[in-house]
């Protein structure tokens, strides 16, 4: 037991920190250690280099009342297609950990790249870290060719500036300047490859993006949903160390299709809901088919419909609830997000053809 009375200089005090980080790895003695132990001792000695400062570690509040009074919410700019989420008592676009909810095929991967780039168009300081896990570099590559240029650039085998005018040229350049796209993520060395997108881009603020949670491998022995825990709350606190000089985390995930679940609307975890500054949740028009073998009437996604509704789960720091509509066209943006209820958007006569209520296990492809 520690002995608080006891005076302890700083040193003394991050060998007992790193003695109990570690201690976890020394108690399962030789048998315990695996492919992860030394990356897992690796990560924890980068945390305590990190977390620990010469500061005194503790604080009084009076002390710190001048730093803590400065510290405002500060919407990052954004133009007309998503300034809706930044509406007053909103203020969704800031420096957070935000998670973007959806189904297969609603569109996730696209709306995060086209709202991380119109950050990006409105925020010059901004660098865009894009862990792509899903698609390749080149898939998610021409879809962001396609949402900078308003052009379809899978139609195409090249790509030339100079049919550009000078701003265009210009303007496009700097965007490229500062994205870079990654198709394997590590969370050992994440925020330091954030670090040194910030220095090679010459900016100050990042956004990461995790194109998403589900696809992460989960290492063999590990339970899938505790890992997934362990990821969102790593996520959350490096989007904290990284915050002071502006940070925003995207991070993609998979709806649970389990309606009769309590515990989570996202698949795997719950964790998820608990760590997020902000949920949005992204959902599609459905349609309704007849089963041929059955004759029952089921509820689909309409696939050939390109409508949209963002809807806010959660906020921590403002409202939450308003739901938007939009649509996605051919180079993968939106039309800008308008306000929207849901009986203007989903053509439904009872709460089953609530894409939130429907259980999608028992819709035939």
């Amino acid at each position: 037991m520690t002995d608080y009375s006891k005076k302890t200089n700083i040193e003394q005090d991050k060998s007992e920190d790193l003695y109990k980080r570690l201690e976890p790895i020394f108690k399962k003695g030789i048998a315990g250690v695996n492919n992860r132990t030394f990356g897992d001792i690796e990560r924890i000695v980068g945390e305590l280099k990190t977390d620990w400062t010469t500061e005194h570690v503790l604080v009084k509040l009076i002390d710190d009342i001048d730093r803590i009074a400065s510290y405002t919410i500060k919407p990052y700019t954004v133009g007309d297609t998503f300034k809706g989420l930044n509406d007053p008592d909103y203020s969704l676009i800031r420096d957070a950990f935000i998670t973007i909810g959806a189904e297969a095929n609603a569109g996730k991967s696209s709306i995060l790249t086209a709202l991380s780039l119109d950050i990006l168009k409105h925020n010059r300081d901004t660098a865009f870290l894009f862990y792509s896990l899903d698609d390749s570099v080149y898939l998610s590559g021409k879809r962001i060719l396609s949402q900078i240029t308003g052009e379809n650039q899978f139609k195409s085998s090249s790509f030339n500036l100079a049919i550009l005018s000078g701003q265009e040229e210009a303007d496009i350049k700097h965007l490229f300047n500062r994205i870079v796209i990654k198709e394997r993520l590590n969370m050992n060395t994440l925020e330091r490859e954030a670090v040194k997108v910030k220095e090679i881009c010459g900016c100050n603020k990042i956004i990461i993006g995790i194109d998403y949670l589900q696809i992460i491998p989960t290492p063999p022995d590990m339970i899938r949903r505790e890992y997934y825990n362990d990821i969102v709350k790593a996520l959350k606190e490096i989007q904290k160390r990284l915050e002071p000089t502006g940070c925003i985390i995207f991070l993609l995930s998979q709806f649970n299709r389990d309606t009769e679940s309590t515990t989570h609307r996202y698949r795997e975890t719950s964790e998820i809901e608990n760590q997020s500054d902000v949920c949005l949740d992204i959902s599609g028009k459905m349609k309704k088919i007849k089963d041929p073998d059955t004759g029952k009437t089921k509820i689909i996604p309409d696939m050939d419909d390109n409508t949209r509704r963002v809807k806010v789960s959660k906020n921590k720091l403002g409202k939450k609830g308003r739901k938007w509509k939009t649509e996605i066209n051919d180079v993968f943006n939106f039309t800008p997000l308008t306000i929207c209820h849901d009986d203007e958007y989903i053509p439904a006569d009872d709460d089953k053809n609530n894409p939130e209520n429907f259980d999608w296990d028992k819709v035939k492809k």
